[in-house]
């Protein structure tokens, strides 16, 4: 069944062939990529923690740590953003952003802030030789 197969594929054009061999390719390759996903945790876990899952099933534990990592990324998010509205509330709030420009800024003689020019910026120049190595502004 196999041998005929491929006696009936090698006779199909080759741009055909050549798409035959990708989607095996491709389908064997996730395949295993499909395999090393699902054991992968195993490898960082502490067997400890195996010889107390040994009666969970096998998906139930990949299951718990999705939902762990989930709630640590709320919790993450919550320390990070206390008054954070959830997904289902709106909330308009304004914005307390700070031009920089007000932060680099002098006095003028009525009181007002005048804006500084931010300072030059040094060209660097590179040769060669220590002798010529300067800096111009």
């Amino acid at each position: 069944m196999l041998f005929d197969y491929l006696d009936n594929l090698r006779k199909k054009p080759k741009p055909q062939r050549q798409r035959y061999a990708f989607a095996f390719a491709l389908s064997f390759t996730l395949i295993i990529t499909g395999i090393w996903a699902v054991t992968l945790p195993g490898r960082f876990t502490p067997p400890e923690e195996i010889a107390t899952n040994a009666g969970e099933a096998p998906f139930a534990g990949l299951w718990r740590q999705f939902k762990d990592q989930v709630a640590s990324v709320r919790t993450q998010t919550a320390a990070v953003a206390p008054g954070a509205a959830s997904s289902t509330e709106s909330t308009a709030t304004t914005s307390n952003r700070v031009d920089a420009v007000s932060l680099i800024a002098t006095t003028s003689e009525d009181g007002t802030l005048v804006p500084l020019p931010p300072p030059p910026k040094p060209v660097l120049i590179g040769t060669t030789s220590p002798e010529l190595a300067t800096t111009s502004r």
